[in-house]
């Protein structure tokens, strides 16, 4: 186990990606963390997850290397994305269970996932916020 100022870091024996309901009940009552999706890693260990978990993906995106600051760049980045696979990160990457994932607890809080432009505008309707850019 390692620490940190704030206490312990725990390895993650498995993540799971929007469990059924059942499951979440499961996980809850069994002592399970939920993820909030507030992590940090260093940007050489997410393109190693990449190139290890998505590969056609990495080798699509790395080859736009040769194009940044190009007049050809944008036309390489339509490129990338057309003949590059899609893939949920969560899904593809932090469920493989060969990645050395660590968690620790936060504090209580409240949270809101603004994971679709509706649950954006509806957590501003909620709190009264109206921001400039959309008064325009």
């Amino acid at each position: 186990m390692a620490w940190t100022a704030r206490g312990p870091l725990h390895r993650v024996r498995r993540f799971l990606e929007k469990p059924s309901l059942a499951e979440a009940d499961a996980l809850f009552h069994a002592g399970c963390l939920w993820n909030m999706f507030v992590f940090a890693a260093r940007v050489s260990a997410l393109v190693d997850a990449g190139r290890s978990c998505v590969p056609l993906l990495h080798d699509r995106l790395s080859r736009m290397e040769l194009f940044l600051g190009t007049q050809h760049e944008p036309w390489a980045m339509r490129q990338a994305c057309m003949l590059a696979p899609t893939a949920n990160f969560s899904r593809a990457v932090l469920q493989d269970a060969s990645l050395s994932l660590v968690v620790s607890t936060v504090p209580e809080l409240t949270w809101c996932d603004l994971g679709t432009p509706e649950r954006v505008a509806r957590t501003w309707r909620r709190l009264g916020v109206a921001p400039a850019w959309l008064a325009s």
